[in-house]
Order: structure tokens, then C-alpha cells, then sequence
């Protein structure tokens, strides 16, 4: 009996370990006290499990691949999950989702949401013309959303043609001809709008210069993208008292130095203005909605600070008393000198500081959400750095990051204070940087140090772009091991990377260990590296993306595991490797 029960045991231990191996790559560093987020990647590459703490945020992720598929996104419950704002508090799944990618010679389509018409997502053409079909597999065509720019000069629409995505537009400027018989569409003055005029959706206007541009009063709406790219074609802009909305990067590159918001404006996204020059921003006293003290628009109750006009030189500013909530791209294309958060802010936005350096920041000791140390912005309960200040590199502790932080926010690093940077062994997650503060006004890059603490599980978009030198992973037997726990490493995180040094540190490859949980790999992650000769990549690994290392000219010795079902035929451009 004893013996019988003996064996019983072992069956089910062996169940259970049968079983773990299954659900996913599980992580060496398990803690049941943590959340559990499964991630199901639904192409092939075996479930990965992140344990985090509860109420933190996923922050960002790289998104899965799949042959011949589009992927949509992840979903909880069949609920689109916010990877970069929504707070993980129990256990939970995340799923991705696909959609089939479906081609002939000139597009790519997909299946629109209603499964009875398709959506172009890629124009393949390199003629001068390209006429849109009506109907793709005897469906109609009534949707254009591009995923990537197209070398055709000109492209017809055809009438079924009823939406076009407003990310669509900056790869379209200059280039759309429509039929006056189009039920949905009008070009008029080089700018489409919608037949009834009521939206405006693209300034084409490529042949003129420094114009003022009056939006016609039938607009109710101006789109995404609407405005961007017009460059130094348009100086001013006066917007109609018809308008209600303001959609997404409206404004985006605009040469514009003055806004006038009009009294019915109801809704305004808060990276209309995001990268733009304007200076001088005022709301009609009789708008609702908003109000501007100063230049500064804020909502009309004065609760949320909404944009601070742009300044060619560093500027003081302290949080008004009023204000709860700094809003998305709020601060962005700033610079500021001392910035002060007052003890009634409770919320800020991942996006609030983008492609801003800020010399000093401080926080009312009475804020109960957010801490400064170090002249750096934390969370109160220091386990998200929000951003790193200019100064930072003034204090003793100038190389750290406080040691019980998680999560390195999206943008929050500002790589060009110090030469080396040590981060905590607490840390989880690094979020997205943005490729263009790299060029910012006042930015030189250093040579930096970074070695990569061990339970790092994330790291994002464009993190490490672009530093002239950096020894970014630990040095084991004269090898660069990377972490372990690394499941996610995001688009152009380790790229261009001018130049190892040679000697001490010998850092020319890149090693993925045998219990590596690596699962999510970006496209030109490790591009442009110019001395990088071996690559060890995980049995984890099931895709390998576009550019992963693409320009890295004296790479020649790369082991891929069999377990690796594709890969991108640009992935290794201009090395030395030989598939």
C-alpha cells in the first residue's frame, strides 16, 4: 500500500510539472504573492507568464508575430486591453489576436469586422497610377487603413470606398484622386474632405508655400493627421466657429506659431498640437470646454492642464493648485528649467513629457501620488521612475535608479545626463523611449554604461537607440549573456549602436541562454550594430522579425534554434551570415 501510494505521488508530481511546462515559459523567479499574467501568443511560441506586482502596469509590449497575419491586438475577455495605462490587479490572460493577411500582386487586404467587405492595408504598386478595385474574392473594397507608405504617385479611389483610416493619411498626401461620382469623398482645393463637408480629412496641398489656410465653416470635425507633414506650407490656420472635434496629431509638424480655439470646440485631443512650434495658443471666452490662462490651455474647470505653447528656451513652470490631472503630451516639445507638481495632481499621463528634457523636478511633500528624489519624478511609492530630470547626474547618487523600482515609465529615461547608469535589481519593466529626443536641442550622448539587472522582463521600443557605446548586457566568460527572464524586447530597442569598445568590456555578441523566456522579438532590435560578430539565439524564440540585424556588417557566426518556424527574409540584410 505504502509503495502504490509512493507511486501515485510521483505520477502527480510529474502531472503537475508536465502540466506547468505547458501552460508556458515559466519564470524561474515564481512568487505567489505576485499577479499572474499569461500571456497566449496564438502563433505557435508556447505561452509566457509575467508576474508583477498588483495595481502595476504592463507598460508596454512587443507585439506577436504570425505568417501571413495581421495582429490586432491583445484581448482580456474579448475586451481590447491597454497595455499602456490599464493596471493589472488579479490574475488575468492576455490573448493576441490575428487577422488574415490576404494578397494578389498590387494589395494586401483584410477582412473588415463585419466579414462581408475588405480593407487594403498595403498598396504593393510602383506604377505612376494605381486605380483601387471594387471588389476583392467578389466582396466589395470599402476601406483603406495602411500599415506602411506606398511608392505609387497617384491612386484612384473607387466609390465603394466609405472610410479611410485616419493613420492613412500622411502616406497619402498629394496622391489621391477621387470621381466626382464618389458618395463619400470631395477634393476640393487640394483637401478631401467628406461629401457633405462636414469633415475635413487631408491638407494635400504640396505646391504652395507659407499660406494662410482659413477652414471652410461647414467643418464640424478636423481628422487625425490633417494638418501633419504640411511642414512650411502652411503659417496660419484659422479654424471655423462650426467645429466640435479635433481629432489625433491634427497639427503635427505644422508650421504654425497661433491657434485660436473657437467657442463651439467640445472635444480636443490632447496630441493635436503634439510636435508643433506654436507659441501663442488662445480659447474663445465663450467655449464650454476650455480656457486659456497665459497661453496655457487648460479643461474649463481648470482641473486639467491640456498644452503648454512651445519655447525655444528652458522655462520655469509650477502646476497650478487647480490642476488634477497633466494630460496626455501636456508638456511635450518643452523645455523646461525647474518644473513643480503641486499636491493636488493626481494623475499624469505616460505621454505628458514626451521629447522634453526637464533640468529639476520637485513635488509637494503633502502630493499623496507622487515623490521627487533626486530631482526625478516618481510615484509615491517609488516603484515607478515617471521621469528622469537634467540634474539627475548632479546628485551623489547621480549612476542610480532608486532600488525597489519596477517599472522605468514610457519615456522616462533621459540617457544623456550620465556615462554610466546603474539600474536596480527590482527592476521589471523599461518602457518605450522616443528615437527623436536623441537629436533633441541640448542633448549630446555619451558613452554609457548599462548592465541589464537579472529579473528584467521588458523592454521597450527604441530604449536604448542610438548610444554611441554601450555595454548594455553583463559580461560573463567574455560573453554577452542576455537576462534570463527577458520575454519581450521591443522595435529598435539595441539599435544603431556606433561602436563597441574594445578591451575590457569585449562586448561583440549577443547570447540568449538555454532557460532564456524570450518569446517577443521587434523588428531591428539589434540593427546597425557595427561591431557584432556572434549571435546565440533562444530555443524560446519562434519568429524572427524584420532588420532584426540588418547593417551589422561583421556578424557571421549566428546559431538558430530549430524550434524557429520563420524568418524574415530582411532580417540579416547586409551582414556577413549566410542562411
Amino acid at each position: 500500500m505504502t509503495k502504490r501510494l509512493f507511486y501515485i505521488l510521483t505520477l502527480s508530481l510529474m502531472m503537475i510539472i508536465l502540466c506547468s511546462c505547458e501552460l508556458g515559459n515559466v519564470s524561474s523567479n515564481y512568487d505567489e504573492s505576485k499577479i499572474k499574467v499569461t500571456l497566449v501568443h496564438n502563433n505557435g511560441t508556447k505561452n509566457s507568464i509575467l508576474y508583477l506586482d498588483k495595481g502595476m502596469i504592463i507598460t508596454t509590449l512587443q507585439e506577436p508575430m504570425k505568417e501571413d497575419h495581421l495582429f490586432l491586438g491583445w484581448y482580456h475577455e474579448d475586451e481590447k486591453w491597454n497595455i499602456q495605462e490599464a493596471p493589472v490587479i488579479e490574475d488575468m490572460t492576455l490573448s493576441a489576436k490575428f487577422t488574415k493577411i490576404y494578397k494578389d500582386d498590387l494589395f494586401s487586404y483584410v477582412l473588415n469586422e463585419d466579414n462581408k467587405s475588405y480593407c487594403i492595408i498595403e498598396i504593393k504598386s510602383n506604377s505612376e497610377e494605381i486605380t483601387i478595385p471594387d471588389y476583392y474574392n467578389k466582396r466589395p473594397i470599402t476601406k483603406i487603413k495602411l500599415i506602411k507608405g506606398t511608392s505609387c504617385k497617384t491612386i484612384r479611389l473607387s466609390d465603394n470606398i466609405s472610410e479611410i483610416d485616419q493613420t492613412s493619411y500622411k502616406y497619402l498626401i498629394g496622391k489621391l484622386i477621387i470621381n466626382s461620382t464618389n458618395p463619400y469623398f470631395e477634393i476640393i482645393d487640394s483637401c478631401l474632405y467628406s461629401k457633405d463637408k462636414t469633415i475635413f480629412y487631408s491638407y494635400m496641398n504640396t505646391s504652395d508655400e507659407n499660406v494662410e489656410f482659413t477652414v471652410p465653416n461647414t467643418v464640424k470635425i478636423i481628422s487625425s493627421y490633417a494638418f501633419s507633414m504640411t511642414n512650411h506650407k502652411i503659417i496660419n490656420i484659422i479654424l471655423p466657429d462650426s467645429l466640435t472635434t479635433i481629432n489625433s496629431f491634427a497639427f503635427t509638424d505644422a508650421y504654425i506659431r497661433t491657434i485660436n480655439i473657437p467657442k463651439n470646440l467640445e472635444f480636443m485631443d490632447g496630441s493635436a498640437f503634439y510636435d508643433t512650434d506654436i507659441t501663442e495658443m488662445n480659447v474663445d471666452e465663450n467655449n464650454e470646454h476650455y480656457k486659456s490662462i497665459d497661453g496655457i490651455i487648460y479643461s474649463k474647470d481648470e482641473t486639467v492642464l491640456i498644452k503648454l505653447p512651445y519655447s525655444k528656451d528652458y522655462v520655469d513652470f509650477s502646476i497650478p493648485l487647480t490642476v488634477k490631472e497633466i494630460g496626455p503630451y501636456a508638456l511635450s516639445d518643452m523645455l523646461i528649467n525647474q518644473l513643480h507638481i503641486s499636491k493636488n495632481v493626481e494623475k499624469i499621463h505616460y505621454t505628458a513629457f514626451l521629447n522634453t528634457p526637464v533640468k529639476s523636478i520637485t513635488v509637494d511633500k503633502e502630493n499623496p501620488f507622487f515623490d521627487s528624489t533626486y530631482n526625478d519624478l516618481y510615484t509615491k511609492d517609488q516603484k515607478t521612475l515617471l521621469k528622469m530630470s537634467r540634474n539627475h547626474a548632479k546628485e551623489e547618487n547621480k549612476n542610480k535608479i532608486l532600488e525597489g523600482v519596477t517599472i522605468i515609465a514610457n519615456y522616462a529615461l533621459d540617457l544623456g545626463v550620465t556615462e554610466t547608469l546603474q539600474l536596480p535589481e527590482s527592476l521589471n519593466i523599461i518602457g518605450d523611449s522616443n528615437y527623436v529626443n536623441r537629436k533633441y536641442v541640448g542633448y549630446t550622448p555619451y558613452d554609457l554604461a548599462i548592465t541589464l539587472p537579472k529579473n528584467i522582463m521588458i523592454i521597450g521600443d527604441f530604449a536604448f537607440y542610438s548610444i554611441r557605446y554601450i555595454p548594455y548586457i553583463k559580461i560573463q566568460d567574455g560573453l554577452a549573456n542576455m537576462p534570463d527572464e527577458l520575454i519581450s524586447i521591443g522595435d529598435f530597442a539595441f539599435a544603431n549602436i556606433h561602436h563597441f569598445q574594445h578591451g575590457a568590456f569585449g562586448n561583440t555578441s549577443v547570447i540568449f541562454n538555454e532557460k532564456s523566456r524570450l518569446t517577443l522579438l521587434g523588428s531591428n532590435a539589434f540593427a546597425n550594430h557595427a561591431i557584432l560578430y556572434q549571435v546565440v539565439l533562444p530555443k524560446s524564440l519562434k519568429y524572427i522579425p524584420d532588420y532584426l540585424f540588418s547593417c551589422c556588417v561583421d556578424l557571421e557566426n549566428v546559431t538558430i534554434p530549430s524550434e524557429v518556424i520563420y524568418i524574415s527574409p530582411s532580417a540579416f540584410n547586409e551582414t556577413k551570415y549566410k542562411q
